[in-house]
């Protein structure tokens, strides 16, 4: 649209410069003529008087003449003034032309104009001689200024990719991409130095095709033109009009070999090798772009190796961190579980002062009174009362063993220093003794043994499993009414392999709060109700869940309130490792 709008006003402002020169060379001619005339008259008058012919006194016929003379004259200035200036209008006319011409491919940006070449050798001849010359001058310059831009444009993308990304696969086919379609040339390959096995390995390639890639994608250092760039590092060229067998893969090209070295160090990186099989000889203008090129190229690959580094040791020093934390975590974890056990042991340690300094106090306060009593009035007592007295004397005395006994027991757990001996023993026989035995101290509740035959051979030690047994009744009947019911079961689990044994009482059951620690330390439930027999130091349960877990076996509560409790456990039925004969 432009340009059909400058069309018109350009044809325009050319035919009223034309028609302005026209106009203003007649006006000028038709003065002159008018000047002229006066002019020519006065001088021929002049010269008649000079002669001695006074003008008033000339005859007729001389008046003619002198008449005649000055038309004469007149018209024949006026006819080579007219002829000249046509000749002058038609030469400017000609030269507006020619500006004119040039004025307009200049302004529609076409500056590689060339005019026909004039068949003299006058103004308008030199005129377009110096035009041409101009013009080629500029056509050159444009075609510097187009290769120069397009250099530049190259280069910008490959310095963008170098600094955009820290892939260098993208860094390499980007680069040789680029150069090859800048420079105009057809195969290209960057090749990569591997110290630890001397070789030149090619990361990237265009327009070659398989066969050559094979051949020449690793070379050793002075074997190829690749390789002779590398180690001389300097820049080779080798023309295909005289091969030498160094191109890449025998190729009859003419190559370029650019070594890629550090800029501080001057090591070797690799090589840019570009090849083109029509141009017999590189250009300054390709040397100068693909050494640029080759320097980004080489400040790619060095960045990359310093972030690969860097992040290598980063990477390092997370690992030593993060071992360290661990390590820190861990002896943390350990310094806290043997404060909590310090804590504990010293929790337990008054626990157990509390506890047994209460229960001690007990029997001991019955057994100093009996005998004090015995000591002052032995001799005013009765048989029988006699007899009672030394009775609960050795009731207390019973209760007193028993403490110890338990406290040395839960000691020797604690300590690993149980010894148990597992052998196939009968478990019904052990229940039915254990059960019997208990009636015996348990007459104010009723006991009842229920196996569920057969049973196959228990592996363990039958006196410990005879101790767990008679501590889980004594337990029932100590928080369970007179009057009711203990029931002791056993069954063979045949899925999991293990016999089961429950102790099952009708007392006033145990809270989920108290179920989590019932079998701990020293742990004593608080019963409100009148007949609770709350003797004893709360060791009863935590031996009988050592005793247990040192068969390989484990213990656990089911209770609910108001309806009561049941104890279990499981034994092994057959030998495995965790089934200790001593426990350390």
């Amino acid at each position: 649209m432009q340009a059909n709008t400058n069309k018109p006003s350009h044809w325009l402002l050319t035919h009223t410069r034309r028609w302005s020169v026209t106009i203003r060379f007649l006006i000028g001619l038709i003065v002159t003529e008018i000047l002229l005339v006066p002019i020519v008259a006065f001088i021929i008058i002049n010269g008649y008087q000079l002669a001695g012919y006074p003008l008033t006194e000339l005859p007729p016929e001389m008046t003619n003449l002198l008449i005649g003379q000055v038309l004469a004259i007149t018209i024949a200035f006026f006819a080579t003034a007219t002829v000249a200036g046509f000749l002058i209008l038609a030469l400017n006319r000609r030269i507006t032309d020619i500006t004119d011409f040039v004025e307009e491919r200049t302004a529609s940006g076409k500056l590689n104009l060339k005019l026909r070449e004039h068949p003299r050798e006058d103004e308008v001849g030199r005129l377009v001689k110096a035009i041409n010359r101009l013009s080629a001058a500029n056509q050159e310059a444009v075609e510097a200024m187009t290769q120069r831009a397009t250099e530049l444009a190259t280069l910008n993308l490959v310095a963008e990719t170098v600094n955009r990304t820290l892939d260098l696969q993208q860094v390499f086919d980007t680069s040789l991409r680029e150069t090859l379609r800048t420079v105009g040339w057809e195969v290209g390959a960057i090749y990569m130095w591997d110290e630890r096995i001397a070789l030149l390995n090619m990361v990237s390639y265009v327009g070659l095709d398989e066969e050559v890639i094979r051949d020449a994608f690793s070379c050793e250092l002075d074997k190829t033109l690749t390789g002779k760039a590398a180690k001389q590092g300097k820049l080779l060229i080798a023309n295909r009009s005289t091969p030498s067998g160094d191109a890449m893969g025998g190729l009859r090209i003419t190559q370029i070999s650019i070594p890629l070295m550090t800029v501080p160090g001057n090591q070797l990186l690799g090589v840019l090798s570009v090849g083109s099989n029509h141009v017999e000889r590189p250009s300054d203008n390709d040397i100068r772009l693909l050494t640029t090129i080759a320097h980004q190229v080489a400040s790619a690959i060095d960045k990359a190796q310093l972030y690969t580094q860097v992040s290598q040791h980063a990477e390092e020093l997370e690992r030593i961190v993060e071992a360290r934390t661990q390590q820190l975590a861990h002896l943390i974890e350990e310094l806290t579980v043997a404060l909590e056990r310090a804590q504990e042991a010293d929790k337990v340690k008054s626990l157990l002062l509390t506890t047994v300094s209460h229960e001690l106090r007990t029997p001991l306060a019955t057994i100093k009174g009996n005998t004090s009593l015995l000591q002052a009035h032995h001799q005013q007592l009765s048989a029988e009362a006699l007899t009672e007295h030394l009775q609960d004397i050795d009731e207390e005395t019973d209760k007193l063993t028993e403490m110890i006994s338990s406290l040395l027991e839960m000691s020797r757990i604690e300590g690993g220093i149980l010894h148990i001996q597992p052998q196939d023993f009968d478990l019904s026989d052990i229940l039915e003794s254990t059960v019997n035995s208990a009636r015996v101290r348990h007459v104010s509740h009723n006991l009842a043994l229920d196996v569920v035959l057969p049973l196959p051979s228990c592996y363990g030690d039958a006196r410990r499993v005879e101790q767990i047994v008679a501590n889980l009744i004594n337990n029932a009947a100590k928080y369970s009414p007179a009057g009711t019911w203990i029931r002791v079961r056993a069954r063979h689990d045949v899925k999991d392999g293990e016999l089961i044994v429950s102790v099952e009482d009708e007392g006033q059951g145990i809270s989920d709060e108290h179920q989590e620690h019932i079998f701990d330390r020293f742990y004593r439930i608080d019963q409100s109700r009148a007949d609770a027999k709350r003797d004893g130091i709360g060791l009863g349960l935590a031996i009988c869940r050592g005793l247990v877990e040192a068969h390989g076996g484990r213990i656990w509560v089911e209770s609910r309130l108001g309806v009561g409790s049941t104890f279990s456990f499981s034994l092994p039925t057959a030998r495995i490792p965790s089934v200790q004969e001593s426990i350390s």
